[in-house]
């Protein structure tokens, strides 16, 4: 997902195949190819983010528990 931003225009609009398109906020957010290569070349939109799918988001691997250590047992001197 591409995301734009609008510092200067909150509110700025945009036409794709004869379909007027909004910012909300200063913030629009789009998949569209048709909308990504006009907002790409309007110069009040900034390109922020592209956010990751979950499919392609890598997976990290969950933390196996810790094995005890051995020769750090919690003994107390006699005393």
């Amino acid at each position: 997902m591409a995301r734009y931003e609008s510092a200067r225009y909150k509110e700025i609009g945009f036409f794709v195949g004869g379909a007027y398109r909004q910012f909300r906020g200063g913030v629009f957010s789009t998949d569209v190819p048709a909308e990504i290569a006009i907002l790409d070349a309007m110069t009040d939109a900034t390109r922020v983010i592209d956010e990751v799918q979950p499919e392609e988001a890598v997976a990290i691997a969950p933390k196996t528990p810790a094995a005890p250590r051995k020769g750090a047992s919690a003994q107390t001197s006699g005393k």
